[in-house]
Formats: structure tokens, sequence, C-alpha cells
């Protein structure tokens, strides 16, 4: 998208960062389980590392998402939490952080893209399309209204981030998981020739394979 029509509206290019991001309280998990109410609050982490997820260029094609993958696995690392870069090409690498449970419970994967659609004329200079970006497409810019815009605000880094975060925010709150989660960070979802990104992750790691998942969307059934 190119204009802000509305917030997480599929043809804008902005998210409403003045709304919390990740919000988790004291609410019922699993068998009767309650999240403790001192979980730290990671809207503002959120924010950050959708903004540096959105400053990398992963365009598809041709990708080149493990360098969002890389700045990923480091913010994960910084909030206590491994991961690994796995796939054939070196350069189009997905992520998987793994936090385990005590296998009471089913496993759950939090899933999203790291590459996005190309942005046209991202700087300006065609005199065609002169207009085509209200704000760089690779800026991450925050206007005045608290609105974030880059490529990837709404499909689908503020996603990936949350996500994240959320997870994050559990471990550092102590939370204990009946079931294994997982944060899987693909790439190629925009393309998928099938080589690199889920499909690849399906077909070669049937390790990571969980009973649940959340992906982008929803309203369908697979």
């Amino acid at each position: 998208g190119h204009h802000r029509t509305a917030p997480w509206n599929a043809t804008g290019a902005a998210v409403d960062c003045t709304a919390p991001i990740v919000r988790i309280g004291t609410m019922p998990v699993g068998d009767g389980h309650a999240v403790p109410s001192d979980i730290p609050d990671m809207s503002d982490a959120a924010i950050a590392l959708a903004r540096d997820l959105i400053r990398v260029d992963t365009s598809n094609p041709p990708g080149n998402e493990t360098a969002a993958a890389l700045v990923l696995r480091d913010w994960l690392a910084a909030h206590g939490i491994d991961s690994e870069l796995c796939g054939p090409d070196p350069d189009r690498h997905n992520l998987v952080a793994t936090v385990p449970g005590s296998g009471d419970g089913p496993s759950l994967a939090l899933c999203g893209h790291l590459d996005v659609v190309p942005a046209p004329n991202p700087t300006g200079s065609n005199p065609e399309r002169p207009n085509a970006w209200s704000y760089p497409p690779f800026s991450a810019h925050v206007d005045s209204d608290g609105m974030l815009w880059g490529r990837g605000a709404v499909d689908m880094k503020s996603q990936v981030a949350s996500r994240a975060a959320a997870l994050a925010a559990a471990v550092a709150g102590g939370v204990k998981f009946a079931g294994t989660v997982r944060l899987i960070a693909q790439a190629d979802e925009e393309v998928n020739d099938g080589n690199h990104g889920m499909s690849w992750l399906v077909r070669e790691r049937a390790d990571l394979r969980t009973d649940f998942a959340i992906e982008e969307g929803g309203g369908r059934r697979v």
C-alpha cells in the first residue's frame, strides 16, 4: 500500500502506535492457570522492534530475509530467548525460537513472515510516480498522530514484532507453558517458491511441528 487509509487496512501502510501492541494482564490460561499481573509491558519494545524490522529492505524478490532474521535473533537474545536460523539459502534464512513447555499441554507456533512485496519507486525519483509514498517505505516513520509508516507495517512486520514481544513478556514474567511455544519468522511468504520459507520448513524440519499455529490473517480454516 502507498497511502494512509485506515490502520490495518490491507491497502494502507500505517499502523497505530498509540494503541497497546502487547497488553497482558491477569487472564486464564489453559486449565485454569493465570498469567501473573506483573508481566512487563512490552508495547514500546514491540514498536521499536517493528521499526527496526521495517528498516530492513526484504522486498521479495529477491527477499534477503536473513538480514531481518538477524535483527530479530539479536532482539530475542537480549530478552533471554535463544533462536536458530535455518534454510537452504544463507541469504534467505528462517528464524525459529523455542520456549519449552512442561509437556502437559499442546504445542503452539506463533508465525509470521519477514519478506514484503516490492515497494515501487521507494525514493520518489521516478517522475511517473512522484507521490507514490507519503514517507519513504523503509524509513519506519512515526508521524505526529502516532502512526507507523512503512512497507511491512501492516504485512506483516508489526505482527512479527508483537508476537516476539508477547513471547518475551511471558518469559520475563516467569510464565510456565504447559506446551512448547515456538516463534517462527519465515522467509518467502509473498512468492512462496517452495524452496525457502514455510514450505521448506514443513518439508525438511518435521521436528518443529506443533499442534496449533497462529498465522497471518484470520477467518480461514486450514
